[in-house]
């Protein structure tokens, strides 16, 4: 699930009687020691529940991880800091 913060509003993927929307496409690539996660036209709204919802956005976004990092993760939640490309 993405939930992304945009000027102190939460936006969320919308869930009605059948379930979470599927909008838009995820993509994984690896590259040597890097893993780039990335989506595009992800639809997120301004409430959670379908009837709640009074606007929706389309967004996109892309993410490199060291590899090595993520396979050493034990405990959830962890932070660690993007790769540039």
């Amino acid at each position: 699930m993405i939930f992304p913060k945009v000027a102190d509003a939460r936006w969320y993927g919308v869930y009605s009687t059948d379930g979470f929307a599927t909008t838009g496409q995820m993509h994984a690539e690896v590259n040597g020691s890097k893993l780039t996660l990335w989506f595009e036209d992800i639809t997120l709204a301004d409430n959670y529940i379908s009837i709640n919802v009074t606007a929706e956005e389309g967004v996109s976004g892309k993410f490199t991880f060291n590899i090595a990092d993520l396979q050493n993760i034990t405990e959830r939640p962890v932070e660690h800091k993007l790769v540039a490309e």
